[in-house]
């Protein structure tokens, strides 16, 4: 990521500084440049849905071949769900190279109800395992295709390009993205979590000096310690006195 910004000033005015940024952070109320490149994780959740597009494909022409030679609401059930899957397969990946939200979330919804099919498939396979082996197969490679493709779903690199996309055409703030793409602090002065807020520097306390304490009763109090104060005496009429002060009780 780049977004080519200075860091932010904290305080009233900018009063307390810069505050210790990341060279790829994001500030709010900063010129921000979102030109993010298309991270590898988008790649392979567009690889993974052309291939079930392929896949969903070969599905609508076997369940329509078995839906001409005997009808039954099994092969209906077939034919509907290898059309949404192929519909679906096409329109996601264009979507969200494009940083769409709900092509996401579609995408999301699809690969959990994929990996339900895919297990029902399987244990539909083992109950006639007896014949063939190409049900369990079948569904053992579709479960891991989906969940793989869950996966990279939910990672953070294919959920910062959707909010990336939406910052970018207005549809969210920087305030709002922080709150919807919380990242936990690490230890560290010069670390800062991306969209976190700047913070101004906490306040010092100010030690008041305690006052002297007063002279016990029956004491004379002392003379301050320190240089004697410069005063004119009869010796010294044109200047400063330099006659030495007595130092002790005052009498």
């Amino acid at each position: 990521m780049s977004f080519n910004q200075a860091p932010p000033l904290a305080g009233p005015g900018g009063a307390y500084g810069p505050v210790p940024a990341r060279a790829d952070q994001i500030v709010p109320g900063g010129a921000v440049d979102l030109g993010m490149a298309k991270p590898r994780t988008v790649t392979g959740i567009q690889t993974i849905l052309w291939l079930f597009a392929v896949l969903a494909a070969g599905g609508d022409l076997i369940a329509a071949l078995t839906m001409a030679e005997k009808l039954n609401p099994l092969s209906l059930i077939s034919l509907v769900y290898a059309i949404y899957a192929t519909i679906q397969a096409v329109v996601t990946p264009l979507q969200i190279a494009q940083g769409k939200r709900w092509a996401w979330i579609w995408a999301v919804v699809s690969a959990v109800l994929g990996i339900a099919v895919a297990l029902t498939a399987t244990m539909f396979g083992m109950t006639i395992l007896d014949r063939t082996t190409w049900p369990v197969l079948g569904g053992i490679a579709v479960g891991l295709l989906y969940a793989a493709l869950l996966a990279l779903l939910l990672s953070k690199p294919a959920r910062a390009w959707i909010l990336m996309n939406r910052v970018k055409r207005g549809e969210i703030t920087m305030q709002q993205a922080a709150a919807v793409h919380p990242v936990p602090r690490q230890p560290g002065p010069r670390y800062r979590a991306p969209f976190e807020a700047a913070q101004p520097p906490a306040p010092q306390p100010v030690l008041e000096t305690p006052a002297p304490a007063a002279p016990p009763p029956g004491h004379a109090p002392q003379r301050p310690q320190g240089p004697p104060p410069r005063q004119h005496c009869a010796i010294h009429q044109h200047g400063p006195c330099r006659c030495r002060v007595p130092q002790g009780p005052v009498r």
